[in-house]
């Protein structure tokens, strides 16, 4: 049930940096406070199929933080010069740290039982309730460590490539500007 939320949970998270972006911080309460419009940012599309885009970590700051009924095109755009291979690769990366957390948090269980117990490995799969437990403990643990930093690494490029898109932008107009002013006036 975790993993099929983890796009509501990124938005809450998104929400957090996009106001620290600018040195705010929100309190739990302006948080609380702004979950209502977080609900209107197309999240049904994003715990349905929007679910299994590789590259949601960078869509998301378009959907949430520009919306708007052009952000598919605003998404296009953004996603051109090799963007949307970095937002996927980001997830892979993520998705491998995680399963590299999680197995390191049951061999470290494992490494810390006793000999009686680890010699006999089936007697480990017996009692199944608290190893179901314990699956829960970890991944809400990996979950709390990978997550933010998969957020936060989506509005990075987010954030890079409205800068490079942007900064080109005004680069253009600075070169038209000067070329404008390097004309002499004809009488």
């Amino acid at each position: 049930m975790i993993w099929w939320l983890k796009p509501f949970l990124d938005r809450i998270l998104l929400h957090f940096f996009s106001q620290a972006l600018f040195g705010e911080q929100p309190s739990i309460w302006q948080t609380l406070k702004a979950l209502p419009s977080l609900f209107k940012t197309r999240l049904l599309l994003a715990l349905s199929l929007g679910r299994f885009d590789f590259a949601r970590s960078f869509n998301l700051p378009v959907w949430q933080l520009e919306g708007g009924k052009g952000a598919s095109e605003r998404i296009t755009l953004l996603q051109k010069n090799n963007t949307r291979k970095q937002a996927v690769w980001l997830t892979i990366v993520c998705m491998h740290f995680e399963g590299i957390i999680f197995l390191s948090l049951f061999g470290l269980v494992y490494f810390m039982m006793p000999l009686s117990y680890s010699a006999d490995f089936s007697a480990f799969y017996e009692e199944g309730l608290w190893l179901e437990v314990l699956n829960m403990i970890f991944y809400f643990l990996v979950l709390s460590i990978v997550e933010p930093l998969y957020v936060a690494g989506g509005f990075a490029l987010y954030l890079n490539r409205r800068t490079h898109l942007e900064a080109w932008d005004i680069y253009l107009a600075f070169r038209r500007i000067a070329a404008h002013l390097s004309v002499p006036n004809e009488k």
